[in-house]
């Protein structure tokens, strides 16, 4: 008898009517266990956070778009329970918009992007959400320069010339007062060194690990 014709009497165990379905749920459960690892390492995910601590300065009177910062990682960042980028790797980033204060109403105004990040030496492409952050109003402070200066050709104007003189003082010392808010109002926005931001991944990111 040919050693082939032996199979014809091999048999399967029965698995029942929902044996093959149970079979493939848990093909499925043990690759989804398996991807990670056969994906070389953690990943991280559009919504996952990085935080950064910026290694210089950043003004809105000093810099301009298109300028380049740095960062490092200001602490470990975990995927599936192994460390995804490691504390202190460096971070390039551009400034993607700088809005210099305006006098009387514009407030000042930096976008910060990340761009890259080295990890184990290895350099690698970021895709985060901008972080904006606003100067302060000025508005508050330009109104009471140009209250003062109001009240105050007031009280000169009363002493000068009584009740027309008081009229003209302050309509004068407003004017005075709004161009002197004009020449003194700009608050530029100041970043200083060590401080934290934080950016949200726009996408999927593998880092290469060493």
């Amino acid at each position: 008898m040919s050693p082939y014709r032996s199979f014809r009497f091999l048999q399967v165990p029965s698995v029942g009517p929902n044996g093959p379905k149970r079979l493939l749920v848990s093909l499925l459960l043990s690759m989804a266990v398996c991807l990670p690892a056969m994906a070389g390492g953690p990943s991280l995910f559009p919504g996952d956070t990085i935080a950064v601590r910026l290694t210089e300065a950043i003004d809105s009177g000093r810099n301009r778009t298109g300028d380049k910062f740095q960062a490092v990682v200001d602490r470990n960042i975990e995927s599936n329970g192994l460390v995804a980028i490691p504390k202190g790797s460096v971070v390039q980033g551009v400034l993607k918009e700088v809005v210099s204060s305006g006098r009387l109403r514009r407030r000042s105004e930096l976008t910060f992007e990340l761009e890259t990040i080295e990890i184990g030496g290895r350099r690698q492409a970021l895709e985060v959400q901008p972080e904006t952050r606003l100067g302060a109003s000025h508005a508050k402070h330009d109104g009471k320069f140009i209250g003062g200066g109001a009240l105050l050709g007031l009280v000169v104007g009363a002493i000068a010339g009584g009740g027309k003189g008081a009229a003209i003082g302050s309509m004068s010392g407003a004017a005075a007062g709004t161009a002197g808010a004009g020449v003194t109002g700009k608050a530029e926005l100041h970043i200083p060194s060590e401080t934290v931001m934080v950016f949200k991944l726009k996408s999927k990111f593998m880092p290469e690990l060493p």
